[in-house]
């Protein structure tokens, strides 16, 4: 796994972020850098100001069930610029992706 990966544990006590070791509602991690965007979009969106995992040649954003979760033009032209091929689909179908050869996920599972 890679620096740049969130990976959230499940423990007794509820879910943990381990790289704040806080309760994920209480995370300090996610989403803290895009939280500014948020008047704009309606919906806090995954900004280049997050810590996308762009070492894959295909990078998967979830947008969530009914494909809530902006994505913006920052990171669709940083994609361009890395050569990344960018999928924005809704979270179901994203699904698919998981396990495939050097490809990286994002999830939005809220909505």
């Amino acid at each position: 796994m890679t620096d740049n990966t969130l990976l959230v544990y499940s423990t007794e006590t509820g879910k943990i972020c381990p790289l704040c070791q806080k309760p994920v509602s209480e995370c300090a991690c996610k989403k803290k850098k895009s939280k500014p965007y948020r008047d704009q979009f309606g919906h806090t969106p995954l900004s280049i100001d997050e810590n996308i995992p762009w070492s894959c040649k295909t990078l998967v954003v979830g947008r969530g069930m009914y494909e809530s979760l902006p994505v913006m033009e920052e990171v669709v032209s940083e994609a361009k610029r890395r050569g990344v091929k960018l999928l924005m689909v809704n979270t179901e179908d994203a699904l698919q992706y998981i396990n495939k050869k050097d490809t990286n996920l994002i999830l939005h599972l809220t909505c």
